[in-house]
């Protein structure tokens, strides 16, 4: 009984002692075979990913063993004294279905980063702090996944793109400061939009650092997403009645602008994997705003409220930390068409809540011009 079966399917080697390395065995007939000997029929038997196992053997000379699980077809392994034979049979339609991992981890992603402005609203600090502790909490969060994970950080990756990686982090805070100044400034809603130009703007500057064509359609995009921006704004229909609607829609694109400097520099990024960027450009944020939120902020910690301190501590660890790691696993499972319509989630959630939970309704000008921005760049982003 200790006859050893050795093969392999598209997870990896195994090897099996039969009778030992099986969770759960039950014998469920005997019966005569042609030359009078008895066969024994084990099934149920689970090892490693495998789902369901069937084992016949006979006096232990010849082993059938077949297994299959969710990924591939089954397979049979053949063995006699010692001698393997394999076959892959076509995989059953009974086989139950598993979810795509990784959309759920992208669209959940995508509805935490739509919630974002819902907190920002409610923390009584300046932005400038809320950036900055978003950047440092964000940045330990990754570094404990990344401990927890095992996941080695190259640092000779990290020396190669260090100046990138610099001037790209400093633009990621000064982003975050103009987003969350627009929040305060006008509906949660239009912030949003505004700072989903970031892609038109990629594709304006695209010819010439990315060395890319602009195309008819995209030039149309860029056009039809402007056009959103001036239905957004409200100046058609009410005209500029107030300076400090206009100026959060101006740092909305302000954000956008940084934000879409961000794509560029990270285009060219050479040999770097996702977390080392993150981490990187987090830690560079946090580096960068420390200074510049010490000089500018007088910021009394004790009269800082309760509900300032939780909220805060949820957009450095959920929307920044758990976003980003549910963000960077979901990528190796989906295509970046599938990645680019779902990203939309992302403003749909943020104009949902905002009118939901803020009473930020929008006008019939305000739907048009989301939906042109929206329709825009989400045309932009389909292959040609």
């Amino acid at each position: 009984m200790g006859n050893k079966i050795r093969g392999g399917n598209r997870d990896g080697l195994f090897n099996v002692s039969i009778m030992e390395k099986f969770s759960e065995v039950r014998e469920d007939a005997r019966s005569p075979t042609k030359s009078g000997r008895k066969t024994q029929r084990i099934k149920s038997a689970v090892f490693c990913n495998v789902v369901f196992c069937n084992l016949v053997f006979c006096n232990c000379n010849v082993v059938k063993f077949i297994f299959w699980n969710k990924e591939s077809p089954p397979l049979i392994i053949y063995s006699e004294r010692g001698k393997c034979r394999i076959i892959m049979e076509k995989k059953k339609e009974t086989l139950s279905w598993r979810p795509n991992l990784g959309k759920i981890e992208f669209i959940s992603a995508m509805i935490l980063f739509g919630t974002i402005g819902i907190f920002v609203r409610n923390i009584s600090l300046p932005s400038s702090v809320i950036a900055l502790v978003r950047g440092i909490v964000g940045t330990l969060f990754l570094l404990i996944v990344v401990f927890v994970k095992k996941i080695k950080l190259s640092q000779s990756a990290i020396q190669h793109n260090l100046l990138l990686l610099t001037v790209s982090g400093a633009c990621i805070g000064i982003n975050w400061i103009l987003l969350f100044e627009a929040y305060r400034y006008t509906t949660v809603a239009t912030a949003t939009l505004c700072y989903y130009l970031a892609p038109v703007f990629v594709i304006l500057v695209s010819p010439i650092f990315l060395k890319e064509k602009l195309t008819k359609k995209k030039l149309f995009c860029v056009l039809g997403a402007l056009a959103g921006m001036v239905f957004v704004s409200g100046v058609l229909e009410t005209g500029i009645t107030s300076i400090l609607e206009l100026r959060g829609v101006l740092l909305g694109i302000g954000a956008a602008t940084f934000y879409a400097s961000v794509i560029v520099m990270n285009k060219h990024l050479k040999n770097i994997s996702a977390f080392e960027r993150t981490i990187t450009q987090l830690g560079t944020a946090a580096i960068v705003l420390l200074p510049y939120t010490m000089l500018t902020e007088q910021v009394a910690l004790s009269q800082v409220d309760t509900k300032s301190w939780i909220f805060l501590l949820i957009v450095g660890i959920v929307h920044t930390g758990i976003s980003y790691t549910l963000y960077f696993a979901s990528m190796r499972d989906l295509k970046g068409q599938t990645i680019a319509i779902l990203s939309y989630i992302d403003p749909i959630v943020a104009i949902i809540l905002s009118a939901c939970f803020l009473k930020e309704a929008m006008g019939v000008y305000g739907l048009i011009g989301a939906v042109l921005v929206l329709g825009s760049t989400f045309v932009s982003e389909m292959s040609e």
